[in-house]
């Protein structure tokens, strides 16, 4: 059985019928307390009769099908608003607007805006066949439980195959403006605030090794209908990416880098932030210091979004892929940080770890976290270069998954040799490991 990062088995979470059979099913979520009383810890003096501490969210047994022409994706939208969201009922599909969001290349995104007072929602429909490597319940579950700490937005309601979330007003960034010093402090400051975020259960580690292990298992009896797409997978030597993720996966043993509760998929377009915030700073490529980052300790100002991949894994994992995504889905790596740029946004995360100015951290501290993010970017290509393979052969998105395969890891071996060779500099492997 599948089971959340919180320790619980994903038949946990069930669905209940309320008192009026005219309004949607509520789905029971994985307690975010981890209380005595709650159905999600197991406790037998929880009465499975009602919700106690549990987060219900409405539920609709309805299924858009993703391949429909926009025209029926767009009145599917409006039909699933109208199910789950009672002050929708009776608006007509000439009162809801429905428009493309463009993001990420997993899930397809829609932004339903109704005529008058009410707010507009975001439909995220997910891509098909991720939930054979996502759980949809625990990321439900940790939208509940990262919500509470002022990240990301609140779950409306989910149907068969997809979900519906409060649209938020910030906008996302884009690469370039990840390298902007002020940002960059920022968002360190926001990750180690999210790495804090209290969370039950076991801090068993899937992410990265575990789930590249898997994948690449998967990958191994693939074969693709498509003779151009047969051929690109076919020029990936199998044998020699696992013998490269083994070398990764030693040097990165020997770190010890803390467990954290992971975003795992820190991207551009996962951190969202105000017009003020942007407004009271720079621009990409420019910096002041007249802005303190402590303006974001507020949902308002900076906030990160889509908790798919959230999972306890090596602190030093979120760093490296954050860095990874300064080159943006065009695999622009020139863009990574150097050793400078990246050593001010770990200053900024310890400083705020420790709870102290950033001046105060040693340099060998920096030195140490530079080193460590460097190796776990190298696990990070390995990771979605393995989940390209998956995408590949069950996406029907429009995305060159193969190509993007390619290129990262291309991109890994690219660096493999200097951030070994740093790492084990800084953190020996020992004999035998």
């Amino acid at each position: 059985a599948l089971v959340t990062p919180f320790g619980q088995p994903r038949n946990s979470i069930s669905k209940i019928i309320l008192g009026n059979h005219s309004l949607p099913k509520a789905r029971l979520s994985v307690c975010v307390e981890n209380t005595k009383s709650c159905l999600a810890c197991n406790s037998p003096s929880h009465s499975r009769g009602s919700a106690g501490n549990m987060a219900i969210t409405p539920h609709v047994d309805y299924a858009l099908d993703s391949q429909l022409p926009q025209e029926g994706l767009m009145r599917g939208v409006r039909e699933i608003c109208r199910r789950l969201l009672p002050e929708w009922a009776f608006l007509s599909d000439a009162d809801v607007e429905v428009t493309t969001v463009t993001g990420g290349i997993s899930n397809a995104l829609y932004k339903a805006a109704p005529t008058g007072s009410l707010e507009p929602v975001l439909c995220r429909l997910y891509g098909l066949n991720t939930d054979r490597f996502i759980n949809r319940d625990h990321e439900v579950a940790t939208m509940q439980l990262v919500s509470q700490h002022g990240f990301g937005t609140e779950v409306l309601g989910t149907f068969t195959s997809g979900r519906l979330e409060a649209f938020l007003p910030q906008k996302c960034l884009s690469p370039a403006q990840l390298k902007d010093s002020r940002i960059a402090a920022a968002i360190a400051v926001a990750l180690q605030r999210f790495h804090s975020i209290p969370a039950p259960g076991p801090r068993t580690t899937n992410t990265p090794f575990k789930r590249i292990h898997e994948w690449l298992d998967i990958t191994e009896g693939f074969t693709f209908k498509d003779a151009q797409k047969q051929a690109e997978f076919e020029a990936f030597d199998l044998a020699d990416l696992r013998r490269r993720v083994q070398q990764v996966e030693r040097a990165c043993a020997a770190v010890g880098s803390p467990t954290v509760l992971a975003h795992n998929d820190l991207l551009a377009g996962n951190v969202m932030v105000s017009d003020a915030f942007l407004a009271a700073g720079t621009v990409a490529g420019e910096s002041t210091a007249a802005s303190p980052v402590s303006t974001t300790s507020a949902r308002n100002d900076m906030t990160f979004i889509d908790f798919e991949y959230v999972d306890w894994a090596p602190r030093g994992y979120d760093w490296g892929n954050h860095f990874n995504e300064y080159a943006g889905f065009d695999g622009d790596y020139t863009q990574y940080p150097s050793d400078e740029e990246a050593g001010a946004f770990l200053r900024a995360y310890l400083a705020a770890e420790a709870g102290v100015a950033p001046a105060e951290i040693s340099a060998d501290a920096v030195a140490d976290a530079v080193a460590e993010a460097n190796l776990y970017a190298l696990a990070s290509h390995q990771y979605w270069g393995a989940w390209c393979f998956l995408q590949a052969q069950w996406s029907l998105l429009d995305f060159d998954y193969l190509e993007y395969a390619r290129v990262r890891w291309a991109e890994c071996a690219a660096r493999s040799e200097a951030f070994l060779a740093a790492a084990a500099q800084r953190f020996p492997v020992q004999e035998g490991a």
